[in-house]
């Protein structure tokens, strides 16, 4: 019997959240799932559409700091709970801090059970201010629930102990990244010259996420190696031009990289700015998960990380990369270095990175483990 499940995102646009959303409802069995999503309009419903989903277009706007948050809160609650019963949901799945909050209400309206797939650490992008007032929505969320979901160990340690807090990791389909790539037409398209390594790191283009540091990295590394090149992947597809995005400009500007640094902006597919690199860098705050890892692992790529966050699930040290401590540049800089002067380490952490991926973090085991948990749900 084929059961409706009612998938909720606030977003217009593609997010780390919003991928591994798509290749979940990709992957479930569609003899026992018929997935429908909530979206805004925007790149995210197109998308679905594509997938083959039934896409219910609802604005869900902002909350926080919103003078009429509270009828904004009802109307999207209310739509929410309609919708749910227009099409016989049998769960109401959200994936989105944003769109849980609605969702709390549309499912006590509806009558349906509500499974919360928590992919942040706090309900606000950064730490907030008041973290009391964070942990006790986050304490009747888990309350409401039927179930949730934690895309890591990490993120799970940031919610209130409960029996029905599970966890599942992200994942990706190995096919889709080539490890045998043509590596010099890939880089030729991002105006990358010449045969030097390069290195690369992936983002929205938040503080978080590091580029800066990762500028610093390659203007220290290129003292001592001037071949190298750097790639920095990732614009602002949540969100409008930044003030970040002028200070990267600046910054690339004052430490003199001039050429050697290419900045793609948003591309529309994650595995050819990874084909470019030699060496994958994540020199970011704490992440819940950072799928883009994984990505590149399946790429063949080591990766070079801090050793925070859902990071030292996902990468195993001198194994598939290497972890250091926290913000510790001067440490990061030279793994990479170590890296660049030994390509057959290079190989062999990439070959054991894909290994690992494959073993541990493919899409299709991602949407097993959801049915299963699902299974006492609906």
């Amino acid at each position: 019997m084929t059961s409706v499940i009612l998938f909720v995102d606030h977003a217009g646009g593609i997010g780390g959240a919003e991928v591994s959303l798509l290749s979940l409802c990709e992957n479930l069995d569609r003899d026992q799932w018929e997935p429908h999503l909530i979206a805004a309009r925007g790149e995210m419903a197109d998308r679905a559409n594509s997938s083959g989903l039934v896409v219910h277009s609802v604005e869900l706007p902002r909350l926080r700091k919103s003078p009429g948050f509270l009828s904004r809160w009802v109307e999207g609650g209310r739509r929410i709970a309609r919708i749910a019963g227009e099409c016989q949901a049998a769960v109401i799945y959200s994936n989105t801090v944003r769109a849980t909050i609605y969702s709390l209400l549309g499912a006590r309206l509806s009558r349906k059970p509500l499974v919360w797939h928590m992919r942040d650490f706090w309900l606000s992008e950064s730490e907030p201010s008041r973290p009391e007032f964070d942990w006790v929505l986050k304490k009747v969320a888990v309350n409401q629930a039927r179930r949730v979901i934690a895309n890591s160990h990490c993120t799970a340690g940031h919610l209130p102990p409960d029996p029905k807090v599970s966890i599942v990791y992200n994942g990706v389909d190995p096919d889709r990244f080539n490890p045998d790539r043509d590596r010099a037409g890939l880089r030729e398209q991002y105006g990358l010259e010449g045969d030097g390594p390069v290195i690369g790191m992936a983002g929205r283009l938040r503080p978080w996420k590091g580029q800066d540091r990762f500028m610093r990295l390659a203007s220290s590394i290129r003292q001592r190696r001037p071949d190298a090149q750097f790639i920095i992947i990732g614009g602002s597809p949540l969100s409008a031009e930044t003030h970040y995005a002028n200070y990267l400009r600046e910054l690339k500007a004052d430490l003199g990289l001039g050429e050697s640094l290419v900045m793609t902006g948003q591309i529309p597919s994650i595995d050819a700015g990874l084909g470019a690199m030699d060496i994958f860098v994540h020199p970011g705050d704490p992440e819940p998960f950072g799928l883009v890892n994984i990505e590149a692992m399946a790429m063949e790529l080591p990766v070079v990380a801090f050793d925070h966050g859902a990071l030292p699930e996902i990468v195993v040290p001198a194994e598939t990369g290497f972890l250091v401590e926290a913000s510790d540049e001067r440490a990061m800089s030279e793994k990479i270095i170590g890296l660049i002067e030994n390509p057959e380490l290079r190989a062999r952490m990439g070959r054991a990175g894909r290994r690992r991926v494959v073993e541990n973090f493919q899409i299709s085991q991602t949407a097993t483990h959801v049915q299963d948990l699902l299974t006492d749900v609906r």
